[in-house]
């Protein structure tokens, strides 16, 4: 998870531009995002999503 966590930076402008459409039907999440920015359950929480609706994949 840290391992992951690391390939994740944490910065609206990345949030923005990397999920640009999924940010819409997960507004939620990013907002948890902005008051636990450094939180590793939120990253997992993401993680979790994004593989489940395999929207895409990080790119480092």
């Amino acid at each position: 998870m840290n391992k992951y966590a690391s390939k994740f930076k944490i910065s609206n402008r990345y949030i923005l531009k990397s999920v640009n459409s999924y940010i819409i039907t997960n507004v939620d999440i990013i907002k948890k995002l902005h008051e636990m920015k450094k939180s590793q359950f939120i990253f997992y929480t993401i993680k979790i999503n994004f593989v489940s609706h395999n929207s895409f994949t990080f790119n480092n």
